[in-house]
């Protein structure tokens, strides 16, 4: 059986769609740390996952370490 994995890269959105739940979310607003980010990778790559969404109830879109940490999950054989 194939594992889905997906990582909140933020739980920031500049949307408020009527069917996201992100809305009426009440945990405090954030940006993933590269540390946090760094231990991910660690088990992803222990796991032998291959793929991962980068996605969550936060817009991706929105963290400024998007590119390079694509960039490191493609070197590491690991398909966002």
């Amino acid at each position: 059986m194939k594992s889905i994995v997906q990582i909140e890269l933020t739980n920031y959105c500049n949307r408020s769609c009527s069917y996201c739940g992100q809305t009426k979310m009440t945990r405090r607003r954030g940006f993933m740390s590269a540390e946090v980010f760094d231990r991910c990778l660690d088990v992803l790559l222990k796991l032998g996952q291959k793929s991962v969404g980068l996605n969550h109830y936060g817009e991706s879109l929105m963290n400024n370490n998007l590119v390079p940490w694509i960039e490191r999950m493609n070197e590491a054989g690991i398909v966002p």
